[in-house]
């Protein structure tokens, strides 16, 4: 809620934060966030799956003031492979999801 509240256009958080709360309390303040892939376990890893990652985190973050991004700094050996599957979720979001009107 204070980095909310200190004047800022938006901020960014990392993967071990709640999108939902934090997309709650952006809109509540009116300022955008961005972040949330899971850096370690779906990109890095591959532990978890990258798209079903990615698609949790665009359905959370929603379609305005939401930057769509990894939780952390990216290191340099991520596999090509995790972020191309991101990036797969992220057009088929723009094409096929569901658009539903938001208030903010």
């Amino acid at each position: 809620e204070d980095v909310c509240q200190i004047g800022t256009h938006g901020f960014a958080i990392d993967e071990q934060l709640n999108l939902n709360f934090v997309r709650d309390l952006a809109r509540k303040h009116g300022v955008g966030f961005g972040g949330n892939l899971k850096l370690t376990l779906a990109l890095s890893l591959g532990l978890i799956s990258s798209r079903e990652d990615a698609i949790v985190s665009l359905a959370a973050g929603g379609q305005h003031g939401y930057t769509f991004a990894p939780g952390g700094d990216m290191p340099y050996d991520v596999p090509v492979e995790h972020m191309d599957q991101a990036i797969e979720v992220r057009d088929w979001y723009e094409q096929f999801y569901a658009k539903y009107p938001e208030s903010w």
